[in-house]
């Protein structure tokens, strides 16, 4: 069902996930007949939509107990959007706090056909290693006669670690950066994972009750080697990012798909002595068929690193729990509450030119087919 929902034009692919929307929360019953994927529908599909009434910014809640023949106040708090995507937000959170529960079947139904996809890729490349990485080996940007090149040297080779994990990892974390994570209680729930991926060097230590404390890899991106570090251009920034990054363990990825991207990977792995946590190179090989595998299913944006890094964790993890996932600037609860960009800095909210909207889409679909859970709200202690 993803995989058609995904190929079709936007207005269809809109008006069939709406109706999906309706028939997670109960108000539509309808089924396929689809044996593709299964196990997608909870055996709850009746029950009914809680109620309620936006009085300003404030919602009130529907009583729990229920109501009595003759009572006056039903009506009265039958929910009233603001917006329509005050409304949309609204489904949205009712998916999400519907029973879940994991599909075997369905992660291995998606695992295959990404791994069709990436052939090779699949496992062996996400970081350059000297398994799949050849001492002189020379990277190509670009498919013309005079694209860009750089080689790996024998100095440099010797460098690179000598092969990347593809063992089966149990249970892990993907901790995005959206502000819907504070607040949440869910850093011992994060920290339970056998594998914590975080994204964009975010801190650690003032966000652990929320966010976790443990992290095995860290990602960040091109941007902020350039806002944080001046572009590693001299010794003095250089000194200062190698500094910061002891805060991490296990590995620190970046991700290394452009030449002078590749050059400032290079000169960092050069002085990075941190016993901390291992440096490791995205491969330049890999985020494009992650992005090809996405733009066969019609999609057409960049991906961003988060939705990338949960592709990556699909790859190796049994479970894959998902925390600060939420490309809204508010969200419903009790109340319609602002959210913050980063759960860690005060940013302006902007999708930049990722298409949130339909990675989140796809996210959600995966949650309601069991691939992946995807946490909203507070965590039970």
């Amino acid at each position: 069902m993803l995989q058609r929902l995904i190929r079709g034009e936007n207005v269809y692919f809109y008006s069939i996930f709406w109706m999906f929307c309706l028939l997670e929360i109960g108000l539509w019953n309808y089924y396929d007949g689809s044996t593709e994927i299964r196990d997608v529908f909870p055996a709850d599909i009746h029950t009914p939509l809680s109620y309620g009434l936006i009085h300003g910014q404030h919602i009130v809640p529907r009583s729990t107990q229920g109501y009595e023949i003759g009572d006056r106040n039903f009506s009265r708090e039958i929910w009233k959007f603001p917006t329509p995507e005050m409304e949309k937000i609204y489904l949205y959170k009712k998916l999400l706090t519907k029973e879940h529960s994991f599909n075997c079947t369905n992660l291995k139904v998606f695992r295959n056909e990404l791994q069709d996809g990436m052939g090779a890729y699949f496992k062996k490349y996400f970081i350059i290693d000297q398994q799949n990485t050849p001492a002189n080996h020379t990277f190509k940007f670009g498919n013309r006669k005079n694209s860009p090149k750089l080689q790996i040297s024998e100095d440099i080779h010797k460098l690179l670690p000598k092969n990347s994990t593809s063992e089966t990892i149990p249970r892990c974390s993907v901790v995005g950066n959206s502000g819907s994570i504070l607040n949440t209680k869910c850093g011992k729930d994060i920290d339970k994972a056998d594998f914590v991926f975080r994204c964009n060097a975010a801190p650690i230590r003032l966000f652990a009750t929320d966010a976790g404390y443990k992290s095995n890899l860290t990602t960040f991106n091109p941007s902020i080697l350039s806002k944080r570090y001046k572009r590693i251009s001299n010794a003095k920034s250089l000194s200062r990012f190698v500094m910061d990054m002891k805060r991490y363990h296990g590995y620190l990825w970046t991700p290394c798909y452009t030449i002078s991207g590749l050059q400032k990977c290079i000169k960092i792995l050069k002085v990075y002595n941190l016993t901390e946590n291992t440096f490791v190179m995205g491969h330049p090989g890999h985020f494009p068929k992650v992005q090809a595998f996405w733009n066969s299913r019609g999609f057409t944006g960049r991906l961003s690193s988060g939705f990338y890094l949960v592709n990556v964790a699909l790859t190796r993890c049994s479970e894959l729990h998902l925390y600060g996932f939420w490309p809204f600037p508010k969200e419903v609860d009790k109340h319609i509450k602002e959210v913050p960009y980063h759960y860690f800095e005060n940013m302006k909210f902007t999708t930049g030119r990722h298409d949130m909207n339909f990675e989140f889409s796809v996210l959600l679909q995966l949650h309601l087919h069991g691939v992946l859970k995807l946490h909203a709200g507070e965590c039970d202690l």
